[in-house]
């Protein structure tokens, strides 16, 4: 009821939503899903699984913000569901399970990029997966095998720091001092599968690009406590639990939350770009840590009440996001595309002038809305010197290019809020 009902609502927005949308949407009309295009050319910035979900979504389902949402949500809900048995798994008691399911799925950043045609929530369930599958390997071997495949399609997903999984389950083993399992055959199998199946991407062709891409994101940060001033803005109701839970997690030595909590939040402190949504693979960890601080204080008699309660209320707020949707977003591109489309031939590209600025996130919603490639343009002159060209510009930016060329060459095709379409001869 929270993750679906609202995702042909809203719009996508244009950082990174209507990016990855359209990505998809060129790799299902173009055929190629092995190398990621977007706007006519390759790009080779992002690795391919979530573009082909994106794909595979608008396949099924038709090209359309349902389904290019779609994928989040679905891995919202899995990773909600892996949760609840890697709980059951890890202590053997279901009310910690249900609970910290519960906490997850009322963690705004969770439940918010759930709904997001973005990458965040899809790789979490694959880590969450991992997570699942080691915890079951710690009593029957075999699993750490499987444990190799999620591995795998969470670095393919979010490049290098899909490894993230593979230092947590070291880290572990090291700390509670099963050496050996390291060393073991089926631990070994495991990083052969989970490192080997990127390289079929990554190595088929070689993809220095990528690496370039990599460099400008992990630079050092001297900011090493950013996301100490985002937990305490963003993860309420539940940071306090969390340090509860954190004192009584530490004392009882129940230590793979913790390291799953460090092994995601420490290299990530250290790198150049940070956002509060990055720290979303380790929210499933934190969840289970908060559940034990919320244990600390219900009564094994008030579970019952207290459980349902907290589902009234997500129920309330599941119909609240029905009755409120959020504000629609990309609405002057999904208004311009259907005109510029029948206007132009299929091989030509759009001009977009918006106030002389990089305004990829426009772009993109243009890229995603319709059927045409574009060309960002930062200086009007540069319009004035066409002859024929379809042009989308900003309002305020009209007024100064109908200044500089004569009037009869501008014919205006339509408009939305803050946009114009018009056609230069």
């Amino acid at each position: 009821m929270l993750l679906f009902p609202n995702l042909n609502r809203g719009g996508l927005s244009g950082y990174d939503d209507a990016l990855y949308a359209d990505e998809g949407k060129e790799m299902l009309r173009g055929g190629d899903w092995w190398t990621v295009h977007v706007n006519g050319s390759a790009n080779y910035e992002y690795p391919p699984v979530f573009l082909w979900l994106e794909a595979a979504s608008m396949k099924v389902l038709g090209v359309s913000d349902y389904a290019a949402k779609f994928p989040a949500a679905l891995a919202g809900f899995g990773t909600i569901a892996v949760l609840y048995f890697l709980v059951a798994e890890l202590t053997g008691e279901l009310w910690l399970a249900a609970l910290a399911m519960l906490i997850l799925t009322t963690t705004q950043l969770f439940v918010k990029y759930s709904t997001h045609a973005m990458t965040d929530v899809p790789f979490t369930f694959f880590v969450t997966l991992a997570m699942y599958l080691y915890v079951r390997g710690l009593r029957q071997r075999w699993y750490f095998v499987l444990a190799g495949i999620p591995v795998g399609i969470a670095i393919l997903t979010r490049s290098v720091i899909g490894v993230f999984p593979l230092a947590v389950m070291a880290a572990h083993l090291l700390l509670t001092r099963r050496h050996r399992l390291l060393l073991s055959i089926p631990f070994a199998a495991m990083w052969v599968i989970a490192l080997g199946l990127p390289l079929l991407w990554f190595g088929f062709p070689p993809r220095p690009e990528h690496l370039t891409f990599l460099e400008g994101k992990l630079g050092g940060s001297s900011n090493w406590f950013a996301y100490g001033p985002m937990m305490l803005r963003f993860y309420w109701p539940w940071l306090p639990f969390l340090l509860v839970g954190t004192v009584i997690e530490v004392r009882a030595r129940k230590l793979l939350p913790l390291v799953w909590c460090v092994c995601v939040i420490g290299p990530l402190s250290v790198a150049a770009t940070k956002y509060a949504r990055y720290l979303i693979p380790a929210f499933p960890a934190m969840a289970i840590i908060a559940a034990t601080g919320v244990d600390r204080f219900v009564p094994v008699i008030r579970r019952t009440v207290v459980f349902w309660s907290a589902c009234g209320v997500l129920f309330a707020v599941a119909a609240f996001t029905w009755a409120f949707p959020a504000k629609e977003r990309g609405m002057d591109m999904r208004t311009l595309a259907p005109v510029i489309d029948r206007n132009t031939r299929s091989t030509e590209r759009v001009l977009l002038y918006a106030s002389g600025d990089m305004a990829y996130d426009t772009q993109n919603q243009l890229l995603w809305y319709s059927a045409r490639n574009t060309r960002l343009v930062t200086d009007l002159n540069t319009l004035t010197a066409q002859r024929s060209a379809t042009v989308v510009i900003d309002k305020p930016s009209l007024a100064k290019l109908e200044s500089l060329i004569a009037p009869a060459r501008a014919r205006t095709l339509a408009e939305s809020e803050r946009f114009v379409c018009l056609q230069i001869n």
